[in-house]
């Protein structure tokens, strides 16, 4: 018969190997399972929730960009329709009905206004027309320019849109907006702006005023790191 302590011990023995089984390779498979399960589901859904946050985003700008290319297309039909409106008086032999219309066209239609009173101003057979519509572009060009110097968005904005459609590629707006930004040299809103539609416009038209425009440009670099990150690569184009 054994010792009494020999029993105790095997009894010892076993109740260890009942509280904490040994475990085999099976047993660490299941382990590790029942821990990376769960955490693999958990990260696939963050995944999936990312990717599905993104495919939205991209839509949304997809559905941004084709409503502003049909808000865009829309507003060239409303332009069309307009110029023929007012072809009758523009061509009219009455000058006063002729006056009336260039003062209209230059409001109405921001596309295509200023290039029709550019016609008039050059080719017109009354050189009393002809020096109207010439004032007439410069007084709108004098008005667009200091636009962007208003206190409010709801003037500027539209000021510096109407430019970018209608006077992109005008030399002389170039010449008026450094004119208008230098009478305002502490209104930092409008000097942004005004280097914002510069930047903007045809080089070929900035150029032309070069010896105006790249001094500004170095002065409105002060004006903070917006304005900086437009005006500086616009002086390295020219």
């Amino acid at each position: 018969m054994a010792p009494e302590s020999t029993v105790e011990e095997r009894l010892s023995s076993i109740e260890k190997r009942i509280a904490v089984p040994r475990k085999d390779v099976w047993d660490i498979f299941n382990i590790l399972a029942s821990l990376l399960i769960p955490a693999t589901i958990a990260l696939a859904g963050h995944w999936y929730a990312e990717a599905s946050a993104k495919a939205q985003t991209e839509s949304a700008a997809k559905a941004a960009d084709a409503s502003r290319a049909v808000q865009a297309a829309d507003a060239k039909v409303h332009q069309a329709a307009l110029v023929g409106t007012f072809m009758e008086p523009l061509l009219s032999a009455d000058p006063a009905k002729k006056r009336l219309a260039i003062r209209a066209v230059l409001i109405a239609l921001p596309d295509d206004g200023p290039s029709l009173v550019k016609e008039l101003s050059v080719s017109d057979t009354s050189v009393a027309v002809q020096r109207f519509a010439a004032a007439e572009l410069s007084d709108r060009r004098a008005d667009l320019a200091e636009a962007l110097f208003d206190a409010s968005p709801a003037v500027r904005r539209p000021a510096g849109d109407e430019i970018l459609r209608g006077w992109r590629a005008d030399a002389q707006m170039v010449a008026d907006l450094i004119a208008a930004a230098r009478r305002h040299p502490r209104d930092a809103n409008g000097i942004y702006n005004t280097v914002s539609v510069l930047s903007q416009m045809d080089l070929p038209a900035v150029a032309t005023h070069r010896a105006e425009v790249i001094p500004f440009l170095r002065d409105a670099a002060a004006n903070g790191p917006s304005t900086a990150a437009l005006a500086d690569p616009l002086r390295n184009r020219l």
